[in-house]
């Protein structure tokens, strides 16, 4: 059955039967293929174009070409929404029916819920002396970086509860952000950006970030993306250290960001209560909205990139649709 299941495959994509011959006899042949073709079939824009009926054969071979084409378009497009799709499944809070709210829950109701192991990984700190703070978690979320507005940096193991490292940096410190790992961290301090190893060594100063006040990495662009009181946000590219794009926002100091984790646009809030998004190869903004009637306090956006939530000083928490 799988030697026929190729064959009809085969003859679909080569003589006419278009992308869904092609994605058959893959499935025909079983195992992981078989799966793949399954999953990028919403990619597939249409049946195709078969190539059966052409009798010019520089045209046929263009047809088949340009179907092979679309289908590792498709392939990609799918491997990547897997890969999205793993990485941001966990770490989030389900309701069990209709009437019940999410944001009633508390802490000990959550703890009381989890496994044993999950629970011991829960953690209370006191740091009175040098705060406000901010904190970040890993990609992993077991790493947590805490970055206190009087220079005070410290990493703490989340799941053993350790400290990893402690530094002061002797002037303010308004953001922190891990980039690949927790071996590198970019600190937002009072004129610059940092980078620190995981010891708290100084590895390299980002002169061109000036005066930032919010840090975030793209994971899979290796960008560090800085916005600042000069209301310009920067895109660096950590691994050659160059300054990849600056965009003028063209509205101020720059107080609340964050990017879009399907997508990787930059969303930043600014206190005229308009949203912008960007992104490194354009230099004006691709979406601007307006979003509350004083300055944009916090901002999030879901893991699947379909909403946005925004918070503002009109005492309003809005739910934005931004696919």
């Amino acid at each position: 059955h799988g030697k026929d299941g190729g064959a009809s495959g085969g003859g679909g994509a080569g003589g006419g039967g278009g992308r869904g011959g092609g994605g058959g006899g893959k499935a025909g042949k079983g195992g992981k293929d078989g799966g793949g073709g399954g999953s990028r079939a919403k990619y597939l824009r249409g049946e195709g174009v078969g190539a059966k009926g052409i009798t010019d054969k520089k045209a046929k071979s263009r047809v088949r070409n340009s179907e092979r084409e679309f289908e590792a378009a498709a392939a990609a497009a799918s491997r990547a929404d897997e890969l999205l799709n793993d990485e941001y499944d966990a770490g989030y809070l389900e309701a069990d029916g209709p009437m019940e709210r999410t944001y009633k829950f508390k802490q000990e109701e959550v703890l009381g819920a989890v496994e044993q192991q999950v629970r011991r990984s829960a953690l209370e700190l006191e740091l009175p002396e040098h705060g406000p703070y901010v904190a970040k978690y890993d990609r992993g979320g077991r790493w947590l970086m805490l970055g206190g507005r009087r220079g005070h940096v410290a990493m703490v193991d989340a799941v053993n509860c350790r400290l990893q490292a402690e530094f002061h940096v002797g002037e303010t410190v308004r953001d922190v952000a891990f980039l690949h790992s927790k071996a590198l961290v970019a600190v937002a301090q009072r004129k610059y950006a940092y980078v620190y190893d995981d010891s708290g060594m100084e590895i390299h100063c980002l002169r061109t970030h000036l005066e930032p006040t919010r840090l975030d990495f793209l994971p899979y662009h290796y960008l560090l993306v800085s916005a600042g009181r000069t209301g310009y946000i920067k895109y660096t590219d950590v691994t050659t250290g160059e300054l990849v794009a600056e965009h003028r926002t063209k509205l101020g100091a720059c107080e609340v960001m964050r990017h879009n984790p399907h997508n990787a646009v930059v969303c930043a809030g600014h206190s005229n209560g308009v949203v912008t998004m960007w992104t490194p190869s354009a230099s004006a903004p691709v979406v601007k909205l307006l979003c509350h009637r004083g300055p944009v306090r916090a901002l999030a956006v879901s893991r699947d990139g379909n909403h946005m939530v925004t918070a503002g000083m009109d005492a309003r928490l809005r739910v934005w649709d931004v696919r």
